[in-house]
């Protein structure tokens, strides 16, 4: 078992009006803008000497007369060692009907799950470079649309979400989305342009990757990078109301959900910004364990929070399945687990794991 071993709400009703309105605006604006950039989606067909696998991608720079395209590493990779990448071929929007084989290139961010791919570009396909969006739109509450489903350039009828701030491991939450298994890697775009990808593709809990992170890769990587902002509309006279920030119980929870997503995606730096606290040489035991595993699947599932002044305790029961990249999976372990955090200038960290 990785790293258990050493963790152990006559003038409200006119506001609600006005605001409605806006909210209606700002919807509507982002429908226009997701359906218009259709045209830089790609559906990604991968076949993989096991399966074969579906998804999207979409164009953000173009160099030598070849497109660059986003998209999430396992619609186009897998984590097992034992299966390997045979064609991966995308359809262009403008293009139905024709798939292009394209090429996967050696650069990728796995832990991240982003991956880039390069193909030319067919005749008379264009794409739209001003769909990038601010971060301010990064923001919980702010209204998104997701492109992309079912093998299809699919823009939902209604909204979702953000439902959290970036974190620092780049990913942002969503809720209320229309999105299904084989959605991975199309982009989440709200009024003004794209904020993000998709990089985990369940209706219950969608999470995207910022599109800040996919610039700095791709930028790291000496890639090309087209996309750029969106030119700042003016805004209405009356501004959304301030969303209050999460309270202590809803931070603690986020807290474990992260925890919980770090061992699955085997990410130790997005672990040790949430436990902070944890002493070097049991950090290298769990970064050790994390490289040895193909996959690890980890559940929690947190009691309420006993909050103190500045601290507080979270019982709860997990469970874990581990499949090493050499042998077979290791016996599933689970069973109660306690969280000790502390909180530190409005921030909630995890202290202890027992």
């Amino acid at each position: 078992m990785i790293g258990f071993a050493v963790r152990k709400t006559a003038r409200v009703g006119l506001l609600l009006c006005v605001w409605g309105q806006f909210a209606f605006s700002q919807a509507e604006a982002s429908d226009q803008m997701a359906n218009t950039l259709r045209q830089n989606v790609v559906r990604i067909k991968t076949t993989m000497s096991t399966h074969e696998e579906n998804g999207f991608g979409f164009v953000v720079g173009e160099k030598s007369g070849r497109l660059y395209i986003a998209t999430a590493h396992h619609v186009v990779a897998s984590s097992d060692p034992d299966t390997t990448t045979l064609k991966v071929e995308v359809e262009f929007f403008e293009r139905r009907g024709k798939m292009y084989k394209a090429e996967l290139l050696g650069t990728h961010d796995s832990a991240r799950d982003l991956a880039v791919l390069t193909v030319p570009p067919p005749a008379g396909v264009t794409w739209t470079k001003k769909c990038m969006a601010g971060p301010e739109k990064q923001k919980r509450g702010v209204p998104v649309w997701s492109i992309g489903r079912v093998q299809e350039w699919k823009v939902p009828v209604e909204p979702g979400h953000v439902a959290s701030d970036t974190s620092p491991d780049w990913m942002l939450e969503l809720e209320g989305t229309v999105v299904q298994r084989g959605s991975s890697g199309g982009p989440v775009v709200s009024d003004t342009g794209i904020i993000g990808m998709i990089e985990q593709d369940s209706a219950g809990n969608t999470r995207a990757l910022s599109i800040d992170l996919i610039q700095r890769d791709f930028q790291g990587w000496n890639h090309p990078w087209g996309l750029e902002p969106v030119a700042a509309t003016k805004p209405p006279v009356l501004q959304p109301p301030i969303v209050p920030p999460p309270s202590d119980e809803e931070a603690i929870t986020k807290v474990i959900q992260r925890y919980a997503e770090a061992y699955r995606h085997r990410d130790a730096n997005a672990l040790w910004s949430i436990w902070p606290s944890l002493p070097a040489d049991k950090k290298h035991l769990i970064e050790i364990g994390f490289q040895a595993a193909a996959s690890i699947r980890m559940t929690v599932d947190p009691s309420k929070p006993d909050i103190e002044a500045d601290g507080a305790t979270v019982e709860g029961q997990f469970s874990e399945l581990v499949t090493p990249k050499k042998g077979g999976p290791q016996p599933p372990e689970g069973g109660d687990i306690k969280f000790v955090l502390k909180k530190n200038n409005g921030t909630w960290t995890i202290v202890d794991v027992k």
